[in-house]
């Protein structure tokens, strides 16, 4: 029985169907599934108790319950949800009225008028439906007002119908907020995976940047007093110090590249190797060409559309045999 239900409940999906759009297409046959489940019950009491013309409308019912399955499918999610919006509030519309307002089938609306919520994922186009539920609605009382129920039920009947159409309301709405929960808690988990997954390659690329920064080794080498105050808003940062030596010469920067975060961080990465580069492979000394020379590697590489990205820093350079700072 579970194993029908979870073949019920994923059907349509293909082995492609993305993440968002399984999620919209298990949530609609659960909805349909919980409607074709609903009729039958009734169809059996009202068939024993001569009712036909209500035994078949909810004949008709659960079948109609049950096309969201083939629709979705065929046509896709967008069409299946549509359907079984229009189609329940219709049909509790059209049995109030052939049942009369005793038998209280009006109380389906109570259901009917909640999934569109869930369902639809513009929440105007939800309401929307919800507002179509509650024309039904009214149209419905207007017509038990207006015109004598197609089939009579007799009052110790009509009571008891009454009563079975509670229970099934309390029963449907406890089934929608069972469904609408697990599939809340199974996206939950989703997204925690997903986010422990992007923490978790965040917090790697954090180690990246760090050892491109510059070590204690060197600058404890370099400087008799220093500290080292480095507090980024975000796992990665967009700012950083930076320091090398070549020869009898120190140099060390600090930075603030454009953007913060882990754009931030990918532009530090590559301010870093543009420093690095122009002192270790192109052997250019004086501080302001070296950032000349990050500044035109920058162009070079990320200014063919306009942008306008960079990076603001300070640069010294400390000849120690000299001992001065240029």
């Amino acid at each position: 029985m579970k194993k029908l239900f979870i073949a019920l409940i994923n059907f349509g999906i293909k082995p492609e169907t993305s993440p968002k759009i399984t999620e919209e297409i298990r949530l609609l046959n659960a909805v349909s599934l919980l409607g074709a489940f609903v009729c039958p019950p009734y169809i059996l009491l009202f068939a024993v108790t001569g009712n036909n013309t209500l035994a078949l409308a909810f004949l008709i019912g659960s079948v109609l319950f049950s096309l969201p399955f083939l629709i979705n499918k065929w046509f896709g999610v967008v069409a299946g949800r549509v359907f079984i919006a229009i189609m329940a509030s219709l049909f509790f519309g059209v049995v109030s009225v052939l049942s009369g307002k005793d038998a209280g089938f009006y109380l389906g609306f109570l259901v009917v008028s909640v999934p569109p919520i869930f369902l639809f994922p513009s929440t105007r186009n939800g309401l929307a439906f919800v507002g179509l539920s509650v024309l039904c609605l009214l149209a419905s009382i207007y017509g038990n007002m207006r015109y004598t129920p197609q089939s009579m039920i007799p009052f110790p009947l009509s009571m008891g119908i009454y009563l079975a159409n509670v229970f099934t309301v309390l029963f449907s709405t406890l089934g929608v907020v069972f469904i609408f929960k697990k599939e809340l808690s199974e996206s939950r988990a989703i997204l925690f995976e997903k986010n422990k997954e992007i923490t978790d390659s965040i917090n790697y690329a954090k180690k990246i940047q760090y050892t491109l920064l510059a070590h204690d080794a060197l600058l404890d080498k370099n400087l008799n007093e220093h500290f080292i105050l480095f507090k980024p808003k975000d796992i990665v940062s967009g700012d950083f110090y930076w320091a090398t030596e070549k020869n009898n010469l120190f140099y060390l920067a600090i930075c603030d590249s454009t953007g913060h975060g882990v754009p931030g961080a990918f532009m530090s990465l590559l301010n870093i190797s543009f420093l690095n580069e122009a002192i270790t492979e192109k052997n250019i000394l004086e501080p302001h060409e070296i950032f000349n020379h990050a500044r035109t590697r920058l162009i070079e590489n990320l200014g063919k559309d306009g942008q306008k990205d960079g990076f603001d820093g300070i640069l010294i350079c400390i000849d120690k045999k000299k001992n001065i700072i240029n």
